[in-house]
This record gives C-alpha cells, structure tokens and sequence, in this order.
C-alpha cells in the first residue's frame, strides 16, 4: 500500500502524478518547435561566389504565436496542480476533524491579504488544525510565497483566456551548394532553426514555471506526511505514559 494512504493524500498524490505526466507531454510539443525546416531553391541574388557551401545566419523574430496545443496541455498542468492541494487540504480536514461532516467549499485557499483569509477559515479551512492552518497561511501570497501566487494566476488565467504565448527567435541557415552547370542552377538549403523560450506572457518560461509549481507541491505533501508522523508518534507517546 502507497504511504500516501495513511494519511488520506493518496488522490493529491495522483494529480500530482498526472500533471507530471503532462510535464513531460509538454516537454516534447516544445521541442518540437525545434524541427521546423524548410527547403527551397536560390534565385541569383541569393548566391555569391565566395559563399559556396557555407552557412549565412540571418536572426530573425518571429514574434508571439498564440499556441492551442500548448495551452491546452498547460491549463491540464495548471488544473491538476490546483487540485491536488485542493485535495490536501480535504486530507488534513478529515485527519484533524475525523467525526466532523465537512463541507462542499473545502480547499486550498490562495488569498492576497490576511483579512481575506481570515475570512476563508470557517469554509475553505473548515476542520483544520490551527497549527496546519498556520503552516498553510505560510504559503499565502501576502507572506510572500511566490509560488502560490503564480498558481492562482495561472488558474484564475486559464478559466476566461487562452494564456500561453510561444515567442522565440527564428535562425535561417543557408548553405548553398556549388553545381556544375550555371549560377542558376545552384541549389540552396534553408534551416530555420528556433531558439528561444516558450512563455507565459510576461516572459516566464513555461516549463521551467511548471517544474517549479510540482516540486513545490510535492515537497509540501511530503512536510505534512513527515508532519502527521510525527504527530501521531507523539500522540502514542502521550497515551503510553
């Protein structure tokens, strides 16, 4: 039995499992952008004497491409890591509050003042320890977690807009080819070569973000795992005495 069902994280557990599938989902489409190329034939002022066989590198910007495939993989991403701390917070209710009816509106609050939070103790915390939901305020965005913050944005984002813009450089390699006959018959071979990141649109790169998120999350069901351990040893403990 996986050790995450002690505990009830089992299900963040398998969010976690599947955006992590997704990572790796996405990892190739970006890749892929790397495969672009395309061939063609030069015309007179393409070829120069003294440039037979080598490589002219023209930088240029593609711009910003909205991506549909990206997004959707990406709001995938995003989704399940939000559930997955959704579900967290459901576990440790239900450990701290084992007799107690919770609920529809239990969840991971991710709030910008401590008033607001405050406020979301009764319902979204309902049945948690004040000691856990202290260790969660220590996440909130107005104590300066960034993490928690990007994740708010990138869900509350992908519920009203498609958020993924894919901006790189875009590299031409030319290499033109020598022929017997005349000028006109010379052949040229064109690369484009991408370079660059993948974004979100203020310019962080997605993969590096989204890497980001699922280490932070999986190390926080593996603090409370370590958390409730403890705990719990206290507890026998306290009764052996």
């Amino acid at each position: 039995m996986s050790r995450w069902f002690l505990h009830g994280f089992h299900d963040a557990d398998l969010r976690l499992q599947r955006a992590k599938k997704h990572l790796a989902e996405l990892d190739q489409v970006v890749e892929s952008f790397r495969d672009i190329h395309e061939e063609g034939t030069a015309d007179d002022s393409q070829i120069e004497a003294d440039n037979h066989g080598a490589d002219c590198l023209e930088n240029t910007y593609v711009g910003e491409l909205g991506c549909g495939q990206v997004h959707v993989i990406v709001s995938d991403i995003v989704q399940n890591l939000r559930t997955a701390l959704n579900y967290l917070v459901t576990a440790l209710a239900e450990h701290d509050s084992p007799q107690k009816t919770l609920g529809q509106k239990v969840q991971f609050p991710i709030d910008s003042t401590p008033k607001l939070f405050t406020s979301h103790r009764a319902t979204y915390l309902e049945g948690v320890s004040d000691e856990h939901v202290a260790m969660i305020e220590r996440l909130q965005p107005y104590n300066g977690c960034e993490w928690t913050k990007l994740l708010r944005e990138l869900s509350n984002r992908d519920k009203h807009v498609r958020f993924v813009i894919v901006e790189h450089n875009l590299w031409r390699r030319t290499v033109i080819f020598e022929a017997d006959g005349d000028a006109d018959d010379n052949a040229m071979d064109v690369r484009l070569i991408v370079e660059g990141e993948i974004t979100f649109p203020d310019g962080t790169p997605i993969i590096d973000a989204l890497q980001i998120l699922d280490l932070k999350i999986s190390d926080l069901l593996v603090d409370f795992d370590a958390i409730l351990i403890r705990e719990f040893k206290a507890q026998l403990a306290t009764k052996r005495k």
